[in-house]
């Protein structure tokens, strides 16, 4: 095969593996930023729900701290509550 054949198909394929490793290198920290962003979200969340019925836990009110928590998780759509009635 000639020089001048061999020289533009080595350059394709750098550049197509060049390009396929960015990608999934992007992927990959696209990813494990998304994950670490959930997992900050959840913890705020947690914070401030234990925030809210600190109270009622406290008093032992199990009435007020159902119907906050049932409030809290009415506005969250990818929250997922067991009932107990």
């Amino acid at each position: 095969m000639p020089f001048w054949l061999k020289l533009p198909l080595v350059i394709c394929l750098g550049i197509c593996f060049g390009t396929w490793f960015s990608g999934e290198s992007t992927r990959e920290l696209d990813t494990e930023f998304l994950l670490d962003k959930m997992r900050d979200d959840m913890q705020r969340t947690t914070g401030f729900l234990a925030g809210l019925i600190v109270d009622s836990v406290v008093t032992g009110d199990e009435g007020k701290t159902e119907t906050i928590i049932r409030q809290y998780a009415e506005g969250w759509s990818e929250f997922t509550y067991p009932c107990s009635g």
